[in-house]
């Protein structure tokens, strides 16, 4: 086995990982006290079920190693790893955010995390690392001097993992700022994936009434409504105007929504001409996704506004006409709350798919 690595390091404590050993069932750590007794291992475990282990009521400003092997379902033990480097906890009165910063939301290619404010700081330096295979690998600082307790990290790549940590930054110079250690580091943090459903239905590339290229993996992380409408459709056109104004609502109150319109129009300029009245991108009118969609969700009437979670779960089968408050709920992760049911479209009805009023 190899080391075990330092996860992080308080006045009293030491933090390790290692990395999980194939067929392992437990796991066996000892500690080395290198300050007062070298040489002279302790067990702390041998039953040990993850490969984390927090070690507290430590010496401040001592310096320790660590130690450990794996158990089989057997009970048989493998061989002890190598010593670890040697940790040293925080020196007492080492100063520290103590608890890690926690992620407020996960985007396509961003992370948002904050952590616990500090009486009078004037500042906060936020640094990130890499997470692989149980390590954080090279620690950066993406912010060097963040005025609030939060922080958007954009840039970052999908399917990886992110660490962060924080401390409070001093312009009264650097003996100052030695005082203060950084937190904890946070839980790994991966950018958010486009769920697996909304990956079959939308394609790659969506278009905006600008005619701009937007990536469908831009809806990551978010409440995603697929508005199937047509221009052909009297109540479609009367309930467009009151939905741009629930979108620019939901914009304003920052809520991590999307709305992508699915055209049931029977011609490409008619498309276009609709899709400019629309803040909102649109499956391409010459896309084979555009009826697929339509057929998979077993669109018959429009307009029709299906609302999906970032998980990918349907919220609403047709939320036309909901509010602003029902919007925040789902935002909020609650979906248990029903909607209230859906406010009628000026003009009371709507449009068959195939023509004619419902």
């Amino acid at each position: 086995m190899k080391p075990p690595v330092l996860l992080d390091a308080g006045a009293d404590t030491l933090s390790v990982h290692w990395r999980a050993e194939k067929g392992a069932a437990l796991y066996e750590a000892q500690l080395e006290d290198t300050s007062s007794s070298p040489g002279e291992w302790t067990l702390l475990s041998s039953t040990l079920q993850s490969t984390r282990l927090r070690k507290k009521n430590l010496v401040p400003g001592r310096t320790y190693r660590f130690r450990v092997r794996a158990i089989d379902s057997l009970g048989e033990s493998g061989r002890l790893s190598e010593a670890s480097e040697a940790f040293t906890t925080l020196s007492e009165g080492t100063n520290r955010i103590q608890e890690s910063p926690q992620m407020v939301r996960s985007e396509a290619e961003a992370l948002t995390v904050q952590w616990k404010a500090v009486d009078a700081c004037e500042a906060y330096e936020l640094q990130m690392a890499l997470w692989v295979e149980g390590e954080a690998l090279a620690w950066t600082t993406v912010a060097a001097a963040v005025k609030a307790p939060i922080a958007k990290k954009k840039g970052l790549a999908a399917r990886t993992r992110y660490v962060f940590r924080v401390r409070h930054v001093f312009s009264g110079g650097d003996d100052q700022q030695q005082e203060w250690a950084f937190s904890p580091p946070s839980d790994p943090l991966s950018p958010a994936d486009l769920p697996a459903r909304l990956q079959q239905l939308l394609p790659a590339s969506l278009v905006n009434a600008k005619g701009e290229t937007i990536a469908a993996s831009s809806l990551a992380g978010k409440v995603a409504a697929i508005y199937a409408s047509a221009h052909w459709c009297g109540p479609c056109r009367q309930y467009t105007p009151q939905l741009a104004q629930l979108y620019a609502a939901a914009r304003q109150a920052t809520l991590p929504v999307e709305v992508v319109f699915v055209s049931l129009d029977r011609s490409e300029p008619d498309f276009s001409s609709y899709l400019a009245t629309m803040p909102w991108p649109a499956v391409p009118y010459s896309d084979p996704a555009r009826q697929a969609i339509a057929s998979a969700l077993s669109v018959n009437s429009v307009p029709r506004l299906m609302v999906f979670s970032p998980t990918g779960a349907v919220l609403s089968e047709n939320a036309v006409g909901v509010g602003l408050p029902q919007l925040k709920l789902w935002c909020g992760g609650n979906s248990a709350q029903k909607p209230a049911a859906a406010a009628a479209v000026a003009g009371g009805s709507c449009c068959r798919r195939g023509g004619g009023c419902c």
